[in-house]
């Protein structure tokens, strides 16, 4: 940017205001997991699951398709929410089972098996973190708002 610009920015605005660099950055935290089949027609699988809403059947319209004939078209969800993921059987014929128990509703906790069907899935949630970096631009005086 020319010198006349800035001049004409300053005018305009006033000075720029350089800010000081903190020791401390904002952490981002990034929660994603995944469901591994252990057990059953799918074994060896991974499914991630992503959004906030997941859905497991074996309807191919689910997130998580899976081709075992003892799971309903859609089983169960999977609900991404502030206290943890949470695993809501849809009135399935079969039942879901969380570490052995059967159940309507749970908060999966790292490593747990769920059972729906003939398939065994195991839960695995990951989550990372990182710094934010500054900007490397010193100057934004060109970037114009709405």
């Amino acid at each position: 940017m020319s010198e006349q610009k800035k001049k004409l920015w300053e005018q305009a605005l006033g000075p720029t205001l350089r800010l000081k660099e903190t020791a401390s950055r904002p952490l981002v935290r990034i929660r994603e997991c995944e469901l591994v089949v252990l057990d059953g027609p799918d074994k060896g699988r991974r499914f991630r699951l992503q959004g906030a809403v997941v859905r497991v059947g074996k309807g191919e319209d689910n997130d998580v398709a899976l081709s075992d004939e003892a799971v309903s078209r859609t089983h169960l969800v999977i609900e991404d929410r502030e206290e943890g993921y949470l695993l809501k059987d849809l009135g399935s014929t079969n039942g879901s089972f969380v570490n052995g128990v059967q159940t309507r509703e749970a908060v999966l906790e790292p490593g747990a098996t769920v059972v729906l069907g003939k398939t065994t899935l195991t839960f695995q949630p990951k989550q990372t973190t990182f710094n934010v970096l500054p900007s490397a631009g010193t100057s934004y005086v060109d970037l114009i708002g709405p």
